[in-house]
């Protein structure tokens, strides 16, 4: 079974607090669908995960919603 995650916008109140010291990703970004060239540079270690769990969106390879 998959499990699916919908990414939020952080609220602008905290993104005020975080920022310039934290780059706040916004949901598109995060719920985009994950592309072959979004996965250059990574090692083979995470490109056999990716290739086994077969995350969905950019999100889920940042959060390895795997784990």
């Amino acid at each position: 079974m998959q499990v699916i995650f919908e990414y939020q916008e952080v609220p602008v109140e905290i993104k005020q607090l975080l920022e310039p010291q934290f780059n706040c990703l916004s949901a598109d970004y995060l719920n985009s669908p994950l592309q072959k060239e979004d996965l250059v540079g990574f090692d083979e270690t995470l490109l056999i995960m990716v290739n086994h769990f077969q995350p969905q969106t950019i999100g889920d390879v940042i959060f390895n919603y795997w784990d």
